[in-house]
């Protein structure tokens, strides 16, 4: 039975002088959410691109918007079904278990619990924090290479192209409102040049540079 009694009402606050002595280890936190969602996106488009290459065609949109909703681990799962390298599978396995670790379980660390109270210094947990970022976002890349050069030749125009394309969209056409908020993160884009930059111009993305 719930508790009968009426609940107080809080308010909350930063600490500034605390957000200032942690805040490395907040954008630390910050880079793994910003490149770990970039992971879930590319993992999401080599399931398109490896999905066209197997029937023809990409997922529905309806079959995209369910995966959309799907977390990162279901992903993969689909993801090995269509036999994607299973090293490959491994690594991404690994970078979404310990981004849930730190994401979920951030409080059980106690590495973090302790740099937080102040009892340890800091400089090693933003390492490891922002080795997960780097990995995540390795990860991305090492996708985006791949499925972004498929699904490009597939569609027959470049990222920027289909920004382009994307940007003639009127939002208030489209009833979904993910699909809707969507299309206006793509639009709020901008000129934005796609072009990777690790690439001199005109190379394919599947024949990045060495040396």
């Amino acid at each position: 039975m719930a508790d009968p009694r009426p609940r107080p009402e809080v308010t909350a606050s930063f600490d500034n002088d605390q957000d200032d002595r942690l805040d490395p280890v907040f954008r630390a936190i910050g880079r793994v959410v910003l490149a770990a969602g970039g992971l879930e996106k590319q993992m999401l488009l080599e399931l398109t691109h490896v999905r066209h290459g197997r029937d023809g065609q990409f997922p529905t949109e309806r079959e995209l918007m369910k995966l959309e909703n799907m977390p990162a681990g279901y992903l993969l799962k689909e993801l090995r079904k269509l036999d994607l390298p299973e090293d490959l599978c491994l690594r991404i396995d690994d970078a979404i278990d310990r981004r849930n670790e730190l994401v979920h379980h951030l409080m059980e660390d106690p590495d973090i619990v302790r740099a937080v109270a102040g009892l340890d210094e800091i400089d090693a947990t933003v390492s490891r924090i922002d080795q997960l970022a780097l990995d995540c976002a390795a990860l991305a890349v090492e996708l985006y290479i791949v499925a972004g050069a498929g699904v490009e030749s597939v569609i027959g125009k470049s990222p920027t192209e289909q920004l382009t394309v994307l940007g003639t969209v009127d939002p208030a056409t489209i009833d979904d409102p993910r699909s809707r908020r969507q299309l206006e993160t793509v639009r709020a884009l901008g000129e934005v040049d796609f072009t990777l930059p690790w690439l001199p111009a005109g190379k394919s993305r599947q024949e990045p540079e060495t040396g």
